[in-house]
């Protein structure tokens, strides 16, 4: 069963965004957000290419 997860991703740029993402667990959320490529809310609003050597930091709460 897939949980849901916010994501909130902070850029070297100082900018930051938030995305809700859905996922198993949340080892696989950070795998995919440590990953090269696209990122998108799972309701497809919004979408943002990901360059790993661009985050600063991120952070991964399950939502309830």
């Amino acid at each position: 069963m897939l949980k849901r997860y916010t994501v909130r991703i902070f850029f070297t740029s100082g900018k930051d965004i938030s995305l809700e993402m859905g996922g198993k667990s949340e080892a696989e959320v950070i795998k995919r957000v440590q990953s090269d490529g696209w990122l998108s809310n799972d309701n497809g609003a919004y979408r943002t290419q990901v360059n790993i050597n661009n985050i600063t930091h991120f952070t991964v709460m399950q939502n309830d």
